[in-house]
């Protein structure tokens, strides 16, 4: 059984492009701190305070922001980056 060169060559390019994910997403963190997220809140055009607050539950923690007035129709959005 031979394997030729053109196959030999995607699988070192496969590789090294899943070693470049793997070393990006290593290095790259994609949290903002509560601070940065108020200061990008800030600039609605409506003028809006957000809130930051946590829910701890079985050791973990969700951060949660709420943005907005309370008589307003409620809408949620859910997020799961990986940070």
């Amino acid at each position: 059984m031979s394997i030729s060169k053109n196959s030999v060559r995607w699988l070192w390019i496969s590789f090294l492009l899943a070693g470049c994910i793997w070393y990006t997403c290593d290095i790259w963190e994609l949290r903002m701190s509560d601070r940065e997220i108020r200061t990008t809140l800030a600039k609605n055009p409506l003028g809006y305070t957000a809130e930051i607050s946590y829910f701890s539950e079985m050791g973990r923690d969700v951060r949660y922001v709420e943005i907005g007035q309370d008589s307003l129709p409620l809408i949620v959005f859910v997020h799961g980056a990986p940070s």
